[in-house]
């Protein structure tokens, strides 16, 4: 059975995402925020983590034997929508560790992983 790791699968494009995957019949190791599983279903493995932060990503990796795809869906919005000028530091901090940085190291360690299974594929999704 192939495995799909799909992150932001607690709620909107990822958790459909991972519903499709699921149909499709693969495994799915989602991760999220959220404290309880979004999912019940016996393909289902979730891990409740941030991207943002490496010890939870390696969790998210190692969760797995193999990985056949990743799809990256996690992302946040700034904590206060501002104007540049007005933008905080701890804001800014916020919306790249997540949305760029956890995404980055995520993907690495996922392509470490597919490289020595020689196969896998990535996907981005990324939306305002």
């Amino acid at each position: 059975m192939k495995t799909a790791v799909v992150t932001g699968a607690a709620s909107g494009i990822g958790l459909a995402v991972a519903r499709r995957f699921l149909q499709e019949g693969y495994r799915v190791c989602g991760m999220s925020r959220r404290e309880s599983s979004p999912i019940a279903h016996e393909n289902f493995h979730y891990i409740p983590g941030d991207i943002s932060v490496a010890s939870d990503r390696q969790r998210l990796i190692s969760a797995s034997e193999q990985i056949d795809v990743l799809v990256n869906v996690a992302g946040v919005a700034p904590k206060v929508r501002a104007d540049l000028l007005e933008m905080t530091e701890e804001s800014y901090d916020h919306v790249m560790d997540i949305n760029l940085k956890g995404t980055f190291f995520l993907t690495q360690l996922a392509a470490n992983k597919m490289k020595q299974q020689r196969s896998g594929y990535i996907c981005n999704i990324s939306y305002m």
